[in-house]
């Protein structure tokens, strides 16, 4: 059961390159990218891509 979700965001940094790093040319690689999850029925689902680093952030009913 638990406490139903009205909203779901989450601010993922999930470069391309698993390898990736910061230098002059690419300062922002690691700059997080905001989107919406999937919520049905107060449930949330949301797939982390690989090597990825996630913030999940709920609006609870």
């Amino acid at each position: 059961a638990g406490i139903p979700v009205k909203h779901a965001t989450v601010l993922e940094i999930a470069p391309d390159d698993i390898f990736a790093y910061v230098d002059h040319e690419r300062s922002d690689v690691f700059t997080p990218i905001e989107r919406a999850a999937t919520v049905n029925d107060g449930r949330v689902s949301w797939s982390f891509p690989p090597a990825s680093v996630s913030v999940v952030v709920l609006d609870l009913d």
